[in-house]
């Protein structure tokens, strides 16, 4: 869809300067998120890159250059220019890292991409051109930007596409495979949220190497013994209560939903500490994703929703889990034994889960099985005591029963 010029300066522009085309979120207006003050990347409002997004430089409407910016920068190279009026045409998809490839589409008009079209006649030598989307489309920018922040740092190894579709009338976010692509229905509240543009993406990149098996399985019906669970959600499944970050539910659901937190912690979380938001009502609140603290104590399902042990026969602790419980699994195993900055170990593990048909067997076992001589199998066997997820002692043998 084009929206029309921005803007248009007839400036003519001499022979041979060299001039550069940027397209970036927040040059002319303050560009953050609803969740902007968490975690330790992105934190204060400013300028972003559109990471690796596709560009036309037209040149009195002759093409003069065209491609992939710079996933730094969102630049094009620096380009010797003739004399004339330029156009800057930058699609809301492109290229962040390794060959991933990101589409946002927009479906309050009738085309499935949006453009950013503007003219502008360049006044200076060596001069930098930095186009902003203003208004126009800007929600679709904010989900470019930080799907393409997360790309950017943990790139998915199997390079494929990854598509948003922004739904004005959406109040909500949702991953799905249609037709053959892992598609985010997203609305315009969940569009101003960094960690949740990210935490969907990460159900994308499960998705497109699992072919949705974790998420087939549904949240569950898990009630809590004690009271120190969510009491409101468990009142009220119809709400998707369940779906919490310390709510009881299906192990593989909690696994799932876990993946997604640790995605969008590695990406807005750097050094050694995971720092993550959680909505609270219409607020955040920040979550320690590495070690217990008194809100949220390590061992959430088998201390705090319940008092499991660790052998086999507890139908309260075997199926069930905490997402919380899982993402701290998930990023300690990672940091030490993983080499931050590739997710490849963990997507092969989980992967392999996908092949087999392992009756009788929780989420933990299907992983621990498969884990055997894995780069991070000492991590993962202690950190699935620390983090209290195993549950297994004394449980009957779980062997798989076809392997595909």
């Amino acid at each position: 869809m084009m929206f029309g010029l921005l803007s248009l300066i007839n400036a003519p522009v001499a022979h041979g300067w060299t001039n550069q085309f940027c397209a970036v979120a927040g040059h002319h207006s303050t560009f953050s998120y609803t969740d902007q003050s968490y975690g330790n990347v992105w934190t204060t409002a400013g300028e972003r890159p559109l990471r690796g997004v596709y560009m036309q430089v037209l040149n009195n409407d002759v093409v003069a250059w065209q491609g992939y910016a710079s996933t730094n920068t969102g630049c094009t190279p620096l380009l010797s220019m003739n004399s004339g009026t330029f156009r800057l045409k930058v699609w809301s998809k492109g290229i962040p890292s390794s060959n991933n490839l990101l589409e946002v589409r927009d479906y309050s008009g009738s085309s499935p991409v949006l453009e950013l079209y503007q003219v502008a006649g360049l006044v200076s030598a060596s001069w930098t051109y930095r186009a902003d989307p203003f208004v126009t489309g800007y929600l679709v920018w904010k989900i470019y930007a930080a799907a393409a922040e997360t790309i950017y740092q943990e790139p998915h190894p199997d390079a494929p596409t990854f598509m948003f579709y922004y739904e004005p009338a959406n109040e909500s976010a949702s991953t799905k495979i249609e037709f053959g692509e892992t598609v985010t229905h997203i609305g315009p509240t969940v569009s101003r949220e960094k960690f949740t543009i990210s935490h969907e993406l990460g159900h994308q990149y499960l998705m497109q190497r699992t072919n949705n098996f974790y998420s087939n399985s549904d949240y569950g019906q898990y009630q809590c013994t004690t009271s120190s669970c969510p009491v409101a959600c468990e009142s009220s499944p119809a709400a998707n209560c369940y779906h919490k970050l310390t709510s009881k539910e299906n192990m593989t659901a909690a696994v799932d939903e876990a993946w997604g937190y640790f995605i969008s912690a590695l990406t807005w979380s750097s050094g050694t500490s995971c720092q993550m938001a959680n909505k609270v009502g219409t607020g955040y609140e920040a979550v320690d994703c590495d070690s217990g603290t008194t809100s949220y104590p390590t061992g959430y399902l088998a201390g705090t929703c319940e008092s499991c042990g660790t052998t086999w026969g507890d139908p309260d602790c075997e199926s069930a889990g905490v997402e919380l419980d899982w993402i701290r699994v998930f990023w300690n195993t990672n940091r030490p034994c993983s080499n931050h900055g590739s997710i490849s170990n963990w997507l092969d593990v989980l992967d392999a889960v996908s092949f087999f048909d392992l009756h009788g067997c929780n989420t933990y076992q299907q992983i621990n099985m498969v884990m055997t001589g894995e780069p991070m199998e000492g991590c993962w066997d202690s950190q699935v005591v620390t983090q209290r997820v195993r549950f297994d002692y004394g449980a009957p043998s779980c062997e798989p029963l076809c392997g595909l």
